[in-house]
């Protein structure tokens, strides 16, 4: 017997895969009234009409538009502190505590997790690799170049913050703003319906990360 392994957040579920109808994004789903906050509506997907049920929802998870929406807003956050530390650190002579590797930020980790995603929408991705990415790439390496170079003229490294280092976290947190607008395309393109019967013949949709 084969499985379809499901994810929500840091959960894992297993369905057996004979009784899956289909696996599509969230679409036409019709609302009702007057059910639990985690049936979502109900759907007809090859005339199987079932429940379609968010399992984020039912296990009392924040659903992950606004966890996306926060982590946008901490990602913001922290990048502006960190160019007022790295500002500081040249010219108040501090030591500067933030990392200096792309990678190890938050923003850094969760780039290098969304690159390896296989359906996430193209528009999406080539935001990420064409824009995001190496600019958040240079903010990092650029503030270590301003790190080096403050040590024997912090004139030239204030040159290196008001230019390079600020063009770069611009284009970051503009098109972070960007992914923030379009929330609900992005969570689209991330999230799956699962519909399958029941042993008693019964249609549900569950909605997966």
């Amino acid at each position: 017997m084969e499985y379809l392994l499901l994810v929500v957040k840091d959960k894992y579920f297993a369905i057996d895969v004979e009784s899956i109808i289909e696996i599509l994004r969230p679409k036409d789903i019709t609302q009702i009234p007057e059910v639990p906050e985690y049936i979502l509506g109900v759907m007809n997907i090859r005339g199987h009409i079932g429940t379609v049920v968010s399992l984020r929802k039912m296990m009392q998870y924040k659903e992950m538009g606004e966890e996306l929406q926060e982590f946008i807003l901490s990602i913001k956050k922290g990048h502006s502190d960190w160019v007022k530390e790295l500002e500081e650190s040249v010219n108040q002579e501090k030591d500067f505590t933030k990392t200096l590797d792309p990678h190890a930020c938050p923003l850094g980790m969760w780039i290098d997790e969304v690159m390896t995603c296989l359906k996430c929408d193209d528009t999406f991705m080539e935001k990420i690799k064409r824009e995001i990415n190496p600019h958040h790439k240079q903010l990092h390496e650029k503030g270590r170049v301003v790190i080096d170079t403050a040590l024997t003229d912090k004139e030239k490294a204030v040159g290196i913050i008001r230019t390079q280092i600020h063009e770069h976290y611009d284009v970051v947190i503009k098109n972070i703003e960007a992914l923030d607008n379009d929330i609900d395309l992005w969570t689209n393109s991330i999230q799956r319906i699962v519909a399958f019967t029941t042993k008693k013949g019964e249609t549900v949709n569950i909605l997966v990360d």
